[in-house]
């Protein structure tokens, strides 16, 4: 059982229309801007760094962000839209072999969106939890 292939889509932006066809109905295709709450985004890696490669801390573009309107899904940020997929996540054992069911196909996590952008994710979670 192969994983499905991600949606690609940008964040922060974006309302799931109960009305549009499933993710998983659709092969690899770019999808346009959506506004998504920071706080249904994962993280694409266990860590980030405290600064952007141009050396300026994250807490320096935290201070610049703007909330427009109500929600976390509101929030201006002085950089560009994160990008995000549409992904299941293959379930792993505590010694990293993928689990498997009764009959030996792997398994899936629920699809979820994750961030190829980290640093600035860190930046509007934070600021959508309110910690500015």
């Amino acid at each position: 059982m192969l994983p499905e292939e991600p949606d690609a889509a940008q964040a922060p932006g974006a309302q799931d229309d109960s009305g549009e066809e499933s993710p998983s109905d659709r092969r690899w295709e770019s999808l346009p801007n959506r506004r998504l709450s920071p706080l249904q985004i994962r993280f694409s890696q266990f860590r980030a760094r405290s600064s952007f490669r141009d050396g300026r801390p994250l807490s320096e573009a935290a201070c610049q962000l703007r909330v427009e309107g109500d929600g976390p899904e509101r929030l201006e940020a002085p950089f560009p839209p994160i990008q995000v997929l549409r992904w299941r996540c293959k379930l792993r054992g505590a010694d990293g072999a993928p689990l498997q069911d009764a009959s030996g196909g792997e398994l899936y996590a629920e699809e979820a969106w994750f961030s190829l952008d980290n640093r600035r994710l860190a930046v509007l979670q934070q600021a959508a939890r309110g910690g500015l």
